[in-house]
């Protein structure tokens, strides 16, 4: 009597997790040079592109090279998404467009010069290095309040709000 082979079971492969492309990082606008008003609104709106390669890419320099040391939702922002990339997770979603970008008419009288900008924020999620898709925050509209100041010949962001 012989013994009826029996078939091995392929194993199931597991599931290949990859993060999207990562964009490129955005130039800085030429315009961002000076001390008047424009210069700061386009180092604020330089700085909220900035924001949108960090959260994509997990790259955080060129946001911490425009936000000021006292700037303390940059620095949390900057702490988030260094803490989730180091876990080898990312973030989906998340971006922020601006436009209409508005300063006060006494802008030259201010030391902080607040921006601030129609937002919309898209819906976002994180996932884990191992494919877990975990929900995040809502899309949004609001206005968002970048306040840049002078700092060593250069605006620097040093607060960012919802201006609500």
């Amino acid at each position: 009597m012989s013994a009826t082979p029996t078939a091995t079971p392929t194993p199931t492969p597991a599931p290949v997790v990859s993060r999207p492309p990562v964009p490129e990082a955005p130039e800085p606008p030429a315009e961002m040079k000076g001390t008047d008003a424009l210069a700061a609104i386009e180092t604020a709106e330089y700085f909220v592109e900035a924001l949108n390669h960090a959260l994509a890419s997990g790259e955080t320099t060129t946001i911490e090279s425009l936000a000021a040391d006292e700037c303390g939702p940059c620095t949390m922002l900057i702490t988030d998404i260094d803490n989730l990339y180091e876990t080898g997770a990312w973030q989906e979603g998340g971006q922020i467009s601006v436009k209409d970008a508005t300063v006060p008419d006494d802008y030259a009288e201010l030391q902080q010069l607040p921006v601030q900008f129609y937002a919309e924020q898209s819906e976002s999620a994180s996932v884990t290095a191992d494919g877990e898709r975990r929900a995040g925050a809502a899309g949004r509209k609001y206005v968002l309040q970048v306040v840049v100041e002078q700092q060593q010949e250069r605006w620097m962001v040093v607060d960012l709000r919802d201006a609500k």
